[in-house]
């Protein structure tokens, strides 16, 4: 299905979560597992920002443990994208 609705050109990006094993290791497991779910919120709101802007992405999927999958012909500028925005939401301590 992929491949067909992206005529052979689509892509693929992975993310990973950034310090995820300290807020593990020091703040626990329960709150790791906010800190991912909090991603995948954070994660799918922007691409679904980017999807209005035209971009031609998937919805993202949680991979692994830490890792976030995004599909689509635009997955490579999307996933900088949706880096970028863990990033500001980090630094502005809106993950936790």
């Amino acid at each position: 299905r992929w491949e067909a609705d992206y005529d052979g050109k689509g892509a693929a990006a992975m993310i990973s979560a950034r310090n995820f094993k300290a807020v593990n290791d020091v703040l626990g497991h329960a709150a790791g597992d906010r800190y991912l779910k909090r991603l995948g919120v954070i994660a799918r709101v922007e691409i679904n920002r980017l999807r209005k802007l035209g971009y031609s992405v998937e919805e993202p999927v949680r991979v692994g443990g830490k890792e976030f999958l995004i599909v689509g012909r635009d997955a490579a500028e999307a996933a900088r994208l949706v880096e970028k925005k863990f990033a500001s939401k980090l630094e502005s301590g809106a993950v936790l």
